[in-house]
């Protein structure tokens, strides 16, 4: 679940939970187990980790079309910059087609593995169609610095500065 999404739903009455909602891709590989903590209606499902045995699944804008989520007010992407363009640009048509006209909140934290000061500019390009840029410290750095052999510390100041 993306913390955007868990920060939400603790700030929200409970009358109004269901207002928040994520989408999660359940591919053949997602563990049965997973599923049914996912469904079970408790917030305390206890520590959880994970690894890859495939590739991530990308989550599309198809994917809400025919959910009561395509009419929500903001919209957080996790992707690489030309992943996120066509995907703006496909879930704004498809909200259109929809008859849902107002421009929904765009923020958009990029994928940590195509951080790097190599492309840059090709991050900043997309920024302009978003209405939040949102990376973490180690994307930041690894945008502004490039990638190094080890991992940045957290510095307040060092992120206001490559801000």
């Amino acid at each position: 679940m993306e913390l955007a999404t868990l920060g939400a739903r603790l700030f929200k009455p409970a009358h109004r939970s269901v207002e928040v909602g994520s989408i999660i891709i359940a591919d053949y590989d997602f563990p049965k187990p997973m599923i049914c903590l996912l469904q079970y209606e408790d917030d305390a499902f206890g520590k959880k980790s994970f690894a890859y045995t495939t590739p991530p699944l990308q989550p599309l804008p198809t994917d809400l079309a025919n959910s009561s989520l395509l009419r929500a007010q903001s919209f957080h992407f996790l992707a690489q910059p030309g992943v996120l363009e066509r995907n703006i640009a496909a879930l704004l048509c498809l909200r259109q087609e929809h008859g849902i006209l107002e421009r929904p909140l765009l923020v958009w934290g990029p994928s940590p593995l195509g951080c790097d000061s190599a492309d840059k500019a090709g991050h900043l390009k997309p920024c302009k169609i978003v209405d939040v840029f949102s990376p973490n410290h180690l994307e930041l750095s690894y945008l502004i610095e490039g990638k190094g052999e080890v991992e940045p510390a957290f510095s307040r100041e060092t992120v206001e500065a490559q801000a």
